[in-house]
C-alpha cells in the first residue's frame, strides 16, 4: 500500500458574482451516518437489491464491504494490491448488464464482483487496449479538435450506460499521469457477446493548465437519456483587470452519449457544452470528486471544496442535485458539515418513487458513509396502470468465467457457449449441466454458485435467476 498522504484543496472563486444553488426541498433530509469507522472509504456502488459497497483501505490490504439498506455489514472480501489513500483510489460502478458490481482501479485494472458470492476477476486492462483518438480528440477550451497523447494514465470516476442486453459503454475520467498532466475523458464500448471485444476511445480533454490542484480526477455520470456530465478545467477571468486570468478551476461540462470526433461542433448537439455558467458564460467553479445519477436521469454530485460559490462563497463539501435537464435554476444544494476529511464518492439505491436514498463517502483516516432522502428534482417515469398480477419468475442464467477457456451446456434447445459473460433465459425449470474446457497450458480452479460440482463440472437448477461463476488459471 502507498503511505497515505494529505493534501489540501482550495477552489478559486470568480471575482465576478455569486450564483449560488437553493437549499434542500420538502421531504429532504440527512445527512444522517450510515457507516463510519472505516479507514479511507472512496469507491461507493448499490445494487439492484439497494444493498451498498464500499471499497476502502485496510493498511497491508483493501476491504470491498457490502452492507444491507439498514446499515449491517452482510460481507467483506480483501482486495490486494489497490491503492486507497488521500489521493484517491478504486471507483464501483453496478453493471447495468450482468449486476454486478465493476471495480476500476487508478492503474485502468477493471474488475468484475459477484454481488452474491463476491467472486470475480479481471474484466479488461485499460494499458492494454488500442486507442483510435490520439490524433483527434476535442479540446472544450478550444472548441475543437487537436492531437493528444495519453502517456501513463491515472485513472479516476467512471460511470455505465447500457445500450443493449450485451453491449454497454463506460465513460472514464482520467489524467496523462505525468506531473502536470491533461484531464481527459475515454469511452469504453463493452461487447458481453464477443468477449474478449473492446474497443475505446479518448473523447473529450481540456489542456488549459498543468496545474496539478486543479487536473485532478474528477467525478463523471450518465444517465439513461445518454446524458454524460464531468468537470473539466477552465481560466477564470477577474472583473479588473479585464480579461485578467486569475487562474483556473473546474467547470461542468455536459455532451452526448454517442459523441465522437466526427460530430460537426458546435452545431451537433451531442457536443460538450459548458452548463451552470454565469451571465457572460463563464463556467462557476464546480469541483467535485464523484457522481451518479438515478432512474429519472436526475445527477448527484460529491462536490468537495471550500470556498466555491456553487452553494455560496462559505459553502464547503455538498451533495449537489441536478434534474436530467441540466437546468441549474432548479438545482439544489445539500451541505456536508464533517470536521475532517472530504467527500469523495456518491451513489443511489434504485427507485421508482420520487423520493431518493442517496449514499456518500467521507474521506479521511476514520471516515464513513453518509445517507441523504432526497425528493427526486425529476419525477420518475410514469408506471403503466393495469390490474394487479403475478409476474412470471425469471429463469435466466448468467456465467462469468475468468482467465482462458471456455464454458459449455449440456442443454441442445438451450446452449450455453461462453466467453466471459454470458446468459440464457428458459422457458420452464430445467436442470442444466455447465461443462468447463480450459484452454491449453490453464486449468479450471474453482466453481461458484452451483448446486453442485464435480471436476469440470457444475449442475445447476435454473428456478429463478442463477449466476455461476467459473475461474480458470494458467498452469505453472
Amino acid at each position: 500500500m502507498s503511505p497515505i498522504k494529505t493534501i489540501l484543496r482550495v477552489g478559486l472563486v470568480p471575482l465576478i458574482m455569486v450564483i449560488s444553488l437553493s437549499g434542500r426541498s420538502l421531504g429532504d433530509s440527512g445527512p444522517t451516518v450510515f457507516v463510519n469507522g472505516l479507514q479511507f472509504p472512496l469507491g461507493l456502488a448499490t445494487d439492484q437489491d439497494g444493498n451498498v459497497f464500499v471499497h476502502s483501505d485496510a493498511t497491508f490490504t483493501t476491504l470491498l464491504t457490502k452492507y444491507n439498506a439498514d446499515g449491517m455489514p452482510l460481507g467483506q472480501i480483501q482486495l490486494g494490491g489497490i491503492t486507497v489513500d488521500q489521493f484517491g483510489g478504486s471507483r464501483l460502478v453496478r453493471d447495468p448488464i450482468t449486476g454486478n458490481i465493476l471495480l476500476l482501479t487508478t492503474h485502468g485494472v477493471l474488475y468484475f464482483i459477484d454481488r452474491n458470492t463476491g467472486q470475480g476477476g479481471v474484466l479488461v486492462d485499460l494499458s492494454r487496449l488500442a486507442f483510435s483518438t490520439y490524433d483527434k480528440v476535442f479540446d472544450v477550451l478550444l472548441r475543437g479538435y487537436r492531437p493528444f497523447g495519453i502517456g501513463n494514465p491515472d485513472y479516476g470516476d467512471f460511470t455505465a450506460l447500457r445500450r443493449s442486453d450485451t453491449l454497454m459503454d463506460l465513460f472514464i475520467f482520467a489524467t496523462t499521469g505525468a506531473s502536470g498532466g491533461f484531464p481527459f475523458v475515454m469511452r469504453v464500448r463493452v461487447d458481453y457477446q464477443q468477449l474478449p471485444a473492446y474497443s475505446a476511445d479518448v473523447i473529450l480533454t481540456s489542456q488549459g493548465t498543468t496545474a496539478g490542484n486543479v487536473n485532478q480526477p474528477e467525478g463523471i455520470a450518465v444517465n439513461a437519456a445518454g446524458t454524460v456530465l464531468t468537470a473539466l478545467p477552465f481560466p477564470v477571468r477577474r472583473q479588473s483587470p479585464p480579461d485578467d486570468i486569475g487562474g483556473f478551476a473546474n467547470g461542468l461540462v455536459a455532451f452526448g452519449a454517442d459523441f465522437s470526433n466526427t460530430a460537426n461542433c458546435p452545431a451537433d448537439p451531442s457536443c460538450p457544452r459548458w452548463i451552470f455558467t454565469y451571465p457572460d458564460g463563464q463556467p462557476v467553479d464546480f469541483d467535485n470528486a464523484g457522481m451518479t445519477t438515478d432512474a429519472a436521469g436526475n445527477f448527484y454530485i460529491a462536490s468537495g471544496i471550500v470556498g466555491s460559490s456553487v452553494c455560496g462563497l462559505a459553502a464547503g463539501d455538498a451533495l449537489v442535485v441536478f434534474p436530467s435537464n441540466l437546468d441549474a435554476s432548479q438545482g439544489k444544494c445539500l451541505p456536508v458539515q464533517f470536521p475532517i476529511g472530504h467527500n469523495s464518492d456518491v451513489a443511489v439505491a434504485p427507485s421508482v418513487s420520487s423520493e431518493n436514498i442517496v449514499y456518500m463517502t467521507i474521506h479521511n483516516s476514520s471516515g464513513g458513509i453518509l445517507k441523504f432522502l432526497i425528493t427526486s428534482p425529476s419525477p420518475p417515469a410514469p408506471q403503466p396502470q393495469s390490474q394487479p398480477q403475478f409476474q412470471p419468475q425469471s429463469l435466466r442464467l448468467t456465467v462469468n468465467k475468468t482467465g482462458s477457456g471456455t464454458v459449455v451446456s449440456s442443454k441442445r434447445k438451450f446452449k450455453i457457449k461462453c466467453g466471459v459473460v454470458c446468459s440464457q433465459e428458459y422457458s420452464k425449470p430445467e436442470k442444466v449441466r455447465l461443462k468447463a474446457k480450459p484452454a491449453k497450458k490453464w486449468a479450471l480452479v474453482r466453481w461458484s454458485g452451483c448446486d453442485s460440482t464435480r471436476r469440470k463440472i457444475c449442475d445447476v437448477n435454473i428456478h429463478g435467476e442463477r449466476i455461476v461463476s467459473a475461474v480458470f488459471e494458467q498452469k505453472r
